[in-house]
């Protein structure tokens, strides 16, 4: 399997938020309660998303056959934010492909560390 990873596109955008939704609700199940994650995840909507955009630049992992398969977000050129692989995809290399193509990124826009 390959993996690609590529700025946030408006077709992106459903299916990433599917997968934070996914990875918030299987990531911290024995953790919180249901009703806890169930509010979280539903800070996550078209709209909501749309605003993060406005402030963090998002890279998003894509399968081969065009799914994604994990989220990361850059703010401020150094901050990272919003970093989520599919649960099913977790220790693939998804997330190291996420971070090394956000680290260099960061350090085209004159980033020192993140």
């Amino acid at each position: 399997m390959s993996i690609s990873v590529k700025p946030l596109e408006e077709t992106d955008i459903q299916q990433t938020i599917d997968v934070i939704r996914k990875t918030i609700s299987s990531s911290y199940k024995s953790i919180y309660p249901r009703e806890l994650i169930d509010s979280f995840c539903s800070k996550y909507t078209l709209e909501t998303f749309g605003e993060r955009m406005k402030i963090i630049d998002h890279f998003v992992a894509i399968s081969d056959d065009g799914t994604v398969i994990g989220v990361l977000g850059l703010q401020d050129n150094h901050r990272l934010r919003s970093f989520y692989v599919s649960p099913e995809m977790q220790g693939k290399g998804v997330g190291r492909a996420l971070f090394e193509c956000v680290e260099k990124e960061a350090r085209t826009r004159g980033a020192k560390k993140l």
